[in-house]
């Protein structure tokens, strides 16, 4: 077999691997063609052929998995040869071992090897260099790349119609991380973050068409919806409660060092009013209605119980009341604090300082004067003048 020669047409390797079905992964071999010429003229008939892989002189896969390092294949497999012509797959798994991703890894410019017999004894052929294309057989299934995995493009997971993102995922993603654990998924229904923490307790982060949900859990089971913090879409924030109808609405018991309020200057509770009442009005305890109140209606009321808030601009800062029940009303009614108070001249002109009550105009403050007839019936203390007339006066409201 002196003088016999291997030529490789890389063309067709090239395309066969192009041609691969697409959305699939690569098969676990590689079509390879050649021609064989002895003395010059192409050889006809059966030939044993053996394969081998080296990179950097060191055999890394050969068909029948002996010789690696730098031995030869223990055995051979037939090869149909017409006018010089053959053809074969490497890594055929009915002629050899398997070719995997892991054979390939790390290869530093692979060389194909092939040893001919067609009769007289396998003889070496030159190496051949394998092209770029079989390198694509890397990618076979991704859970077999080893080291780095690279993609240049947009990456897709079980997309149709390719991938949208960096990356695109159309399905469930996990992300183990060696003492927790990250869900993307949708156990309700709805898009969610699931975590597990790293004694197993789930706290999840959930979106629906109410808002964004940060959910605690103490075990593995699906946190309450109201265990944790809740945004609507309004923007409200809700702690303990999925359905906030404030800017930050507390379920339970809330503890803090120090509470600045900023949007109000008195404490006041809500009450339900009979008649209609306007912000500085006084109002008096309604002996008909247990726990109501009434517009003041008299002079020196000892039922008065405070001042309408919200008169002058100036809102109340602190709203108490218990939903629900008879101490809870719509119409905030400052107790304590600053609060604009209509006033007027029936008992003559107001200034800082004075004691004020009730007048018999509906709803109005006046100046106390007689103190022992006012005893009971003090509202609070001007903190501004009224000279004549009806007007509003700022009130340190301290009920007496």
């Amino acid at each position: 077999m002196t003088g016999m020669r291997l030529y490789t047409m890389v063309s067709v390797l090239l395309v066969l691997c192009v041609l691969a079905p697409a959305g699939r992964a690569q098969p676990p071999w590689m079509s390879y063609q050649g021609q064989l010429v002895e003395n010059g003229t192409p050889y006809t008939g059966m030939a044993e052929f053996k394969v081998a892989i080296v990179s950097a002189g060191m055999v890394i896969w050969t068909n029948d998995g002996s010789g690696l390092g730098g031995g030869e294949p223990g055995s051979s497999f037939p090869v149909d040869v017409q006018n010089g012509v053959f053809s074969f797959l490497i890594g055929d798994p009915g002629w050899m071992v398997p070719l995997t991703a892991d054979d390939l890894y790390g290869a530093i410019e692979p060389l194909l090897r092939i040893w001919v017999d067609t009769g007289g004894g396998f003889e070496q052929l030159g190496d051949q260099p394998l092209a770029s294309a079989p390198f694509s057989f890397q990618s076979d299934i991704a859970r077999r790349s080893r080291g780095d995995f690279n993609v240049s493009g947009k990456l897709g997971v079980k997309t149709v119609m390719g991938p949208d993102k960096d990356l695109h995922v159309n399905g469930e993603v996990q992300f183990d991380l060696g003492g927790g654990q990250f869900l993307f998924s949708n156990p309700s229904g709805n898009p969610s973050l699931v975590m597990y923490s790293p004694d197993g307790s789930r706290r999840d982060l959930m979106v629906d068409f109410s808002g964004l949900h940060l959910l605690v859990g103490s075990g593995s089971a699906a946190p309450s919806a109201d265990s944790g913090i809740t945004i609507s879409e309004a923007g409200n924030v809700g702690i303990g409660t999925n359905s906030p109808g404030r800017r930050l609405q507390v379920a339970g018991t809330t503890r803090t060092d120090v509470l600045e309020i900023t949007g109000g200057s008195d404490l006041s509770e809500g009450f339900s009013i009979e008649g209609p009442v306007e912000p500085g009005m006084t109002v008096c305890i309604d002996p008909d209605h247990p726990g109501n109140l009434s517009l003041s209606t008299r002079a020196r009321d000892k039922t008065v119980a405070g001042v309408v808030s919200g008169a002058g601009g100036v809102r109340p800062g602190l709203v108490m009341g218990q939903q629900g029940t008879t101490v809870d009303g719509p119409v905030p009614v400052a107790l304590s604090g600053r609060v604009w108070v209509r006033c007027v001249d029936q008992n003559g002109p107001i200034v800082p300082g004075d004691l004020l009550t009730t007048s018999d105009v509906a709803g109005h403050a006046m100046r106390a004067g007689d103190l022992d007839a006012a005893r009971g019936a003090i509202l609070g203390k001007a903190m501004t003048s009224l000279e004549s007339g009806a007007g509003l006066v700022l009130v340190l409201v301290t009920l007496q």
